[in-house]
């Protein structure tokens, strides 16, 4: 996925996590910058800020424990970079070096339904 952008803003809101996840799918080997962009609250129940973590999953870890981590240690895998908080309407970028391994994007169930995504990287 060399110098790819994935911009999702004209992406219908319901198609917007599954075009996310799949270009995750597509991620090699070595240093990676990644952009976490958290659109503009159009509702005021929304969240006003979201966190996003980046993790190496070991043996026998999902993306779920991840996603339900409370921050209290340990961690329940190798954290390795993310956005904590991403205020709305803002963009941060984190680099992250990754060896083959399976690893996980999680949004913490805490801030609205939570997503996550697993993914292999060869």
């Amino acid at each position: 996925m060399a110098d790819t952008t994935l911009d999702v803003r004209d992406v219908p809101p319901a198609e917007r996590h599954p075009t996310i996840h799949d270009a995750f799918g597509d991620l090699e080997s070595g240093e990676q910058t990644v952009a976490v962009h958290y659109g503009e609250r159009e509702k005021a129940l929304e969240p006003p800020y979201m966190t996003v973590r980046f993790a190496r999953l070991g043996e026998g870890t999902t993306s779920d424990t991840v996603r339900q981590w409370d921050g209290s240690a340990p961690a329940p895998a190798d954290y390795l970079g993310g956005a904590n908080p991403l205020p709305a309407g803002e963009t941060m970028y984190f680099t992250v070096n990754l060896d083959p391994g399976r690893y996980a994007l999680v949004i913490p169930a805490g801030e609205g339904p939570g997503a996550e995504e697993t993914f292999t990287v060869p």
